[in-house]
């Protein structure tokens, strides 16, 4: 399996990354424990992180970008499902008062209805990622190198897999599309999952609208999230090329959580013991025994 060594050389909204800005490693041991059916104890912060974003260490940088501060909004994404499953659509999303965030991920359904269900992991995320957003980023990245390690995260029609600056994005494969991949933490992070299918474990959504409201960049660099303006729009060349100095030129601003999130959060920072919430597998993902069945 080969994975794509460049990404596009178009400007970014992220700036451009220092010499020592390093993406955290894969530990020598092969990696973090996977996660069981049921939620497993954690002896240090490193995989209590590594199993709390396991769920979507796997998705797309843009729709990660959005799902990292959405989290940190839970009222608002409970809002968001509750207007999703009355109306169905979002044509007038612009509108709603929800944080910006929650207005983007809206456009993504299954996402906003998986998070709204799995309420305790969501509410877990969005404190970790208040209280130590570095750590959430480098478990991402993390998670990603193990599942490339194994043959589990590769280029398919739906996605590209690329390396940069000794970081894994995930784009799109395509203009104008974005898909969502359906899979079960517990599983495909299991130490035996190339023997169970490796990437059958994985499906994906049916094709989402890829457009401006992907403003929000994940840096895995800086190991932190970028607002842009909605008119720098390119889901090839602005969002993802990390060496350019395109922020300063381009009014691009981080993310910073809201009062609400702080105070929302603040008592439920992660201590790096205990558990980490699983949550419910997203709607239409493969099973262990779905593998055999492809």
């Amino acid at each position: 399996m080969a994975l794509h060594h460049a990404l596009p050389s178009a400007g970014s909204c992220a700036e451009p990354a220092s010499p020592s800005a390093q993406t955290p490693q894969q530990p020598a041991d092969g990696g973090p424990r996977s996660p069981s059916a049921g939620a497993i104890v954690r002896s240090d912060p490193t995989e209590y992180f590594d199993s709390l974003v396991g769920p979507i260490a796997l998705y797309p940088d843009a729709l990660i970008a959005l799902i990292l501060p959405a989290s940190t909004e839970p009222s608002e994404v409970a809002n968001a499902a509750a207007y999703l499953a009355q109306y169905g659509d979002m044509s007038k999303s612009a509108y709603q008062p929800w944080d910006p965030s929650v207005r983007a991920l809206a456009h993504y359904s299954v996402i906003i209805a998986w998070m709204d269900e799995s309420r305790d992991w969501s509410e877990a995320l969005g404190s970790a990622f208040v209280a130590s957003p570095a750590e959430v980023m480098g478990a991402i990245q993390r998670m990603r190198a193990r599942a490339v390690a194994s043959g589990l995260l590769v280029s398919t029609p739906q996605q590209r897999v690329a390396t940069a600056q000794g970081a894994i994005f995930i784009l799109p494969a395509r203009p104008g599309s974005i898909y969502v991949p359906l899979y079960d933490a517990a599983v495909v992070f299991d130490v035996h999952a190339g023997y169970l299918g490796g990437s059958k474990l994985i499906d994906f959504s049916p094709a989402y609208s890829a457009d401006f409201w992907l403003s929000y960049v994940s840096d895995w660099q800086r190991q932190k999230i970028w607002i842009c303006p909605s008119t720098t729009f390119d889901i090839y060349g602005v969002l993802y090329n990390p060496g350019a100095d395109f922020a300063r030129r381009n009014g691009a601003k981080p993310w910073l959580p809201s009062a609400n999130a702080r105070n929302l959060t603040g008592s439920r920072r992660p201590s790096g013991a205990g558990r980490a919430p699983n949550p419910a597998p997203v709607r239409g993902a493969p099973s262990q025994s779905d593998s055999h069945k492809k």
